[in-house]
């Protein structure tokens, strides 16, 4: 299995020449939902829809959208990020429980059937991801950072992981737990995707900052993360075009085993 640097769609697409330099810096490209009608193709989509919640009709219509978009699709990855089915950002960045709130059960019963249906929708030739979300102090990520609920969705659901390195990083950091046993409990063998982003401490606490990672950074990361099965490794920096071409070289080195 060839193994290759997925780059996100973002804000830094803006200028054809910004365009060419970060696609020959990567092996493919992740399509974003705001970027969904840039007409950038993408061989990944990395999807706020959550498939642990009752889904509705503009979720399947948006799925169409992403699946017509682009013909190279292969793997495309969801969220498990909250509880409550209209929740609430505050102005720290902190979901808080709004509408219907699930429980733990309806959850997984919920992402069973709908990854069902999805495959069926999709093709059976897409691989199907969940990404681990981080825990932040509020009831609205109840169970769903839990990594004994993160391995039951992605086991009965027969699917894939996209393992977020930094929302691990801030769960076990916020939950008080041991890094390596947080990591432990994941369905790790399952690992389809990895992403890759900058940690900053405040207060104490880990947030998900997205600054820029030098080598050492990447370094630590590849370290915890080598062995695991994935193709598509993903640097999440939207900040200046130079920095991500940079990284991205970096980790095509490393993925290389040229570094």
């Amino acid at each position: 299995m060839m193994r290759m640097v997925a780059t996100p769609i973002s804000k830094l697409f803006t200028e054809q020449n910004s365009i060419k330099e970060i696609v020959s810096s990567s092996g493919c490209l992740e399509g974003r939902d705001f970027s969904l009608d840039w007409e950038i193709p993408y061989e990944l989509f990395h999807c706020d829809i959550q498939p642990i919640h009752k889904l509705k009709t503009s979720d399947w219509k948006h799925l169409e959208k992403i699946k017509k978009n682009s013909n190279q699709l292969k793997l495309i990855s969801f969220h498990i990020a909250t509880c409550c089915d209209r929740p609430l950002l505050d102005k720290q960045g902190v979901f808080q429980a709004g509408g219907f709130v699930y429980d733990r059960n309806k959850m997984i019963d919920n992402a069973t059937s709908n990854i069902d249906k999805i495959r069926e929708f999709l093709g059976a030739d897409i691989t199907i991801a969940v990404e681990n979300n981080n825990f932040l102090e509020s009831s609205a990520y109840q169970w769903v950072t839990d990594a004994d609920f993160i391995s039951e969705v992605v086991k009965e659901a027969r699917i894939s992981l996209l393992f977020d390195y930094a929302h691990a990083l801030i769960t076990s950091n916020r939950k008080r737990v041991a890094f390596s046993d947080y990591m432990s409990k994941l369905p790790l063998e399952r690992t389809a995707q990895v992403h890759f982003s900058k940690c900053s401490l405040v207060n104490g606490k880990y947030v998900d900052s997205h600054d820029h990672l030098d080598t050492n950074d990447i370094d630590k990361i590849w370290e915890k993360i080598r062995d695991l099965p994935a193709k598509y490794f993903t640097i999440e920096y939207y900040k200046e075009v130079n920095g991500l071409i940079k990284m991205n070289h970096y980790l095509k080195q490393l993925l290389s085993g040229n570094s």
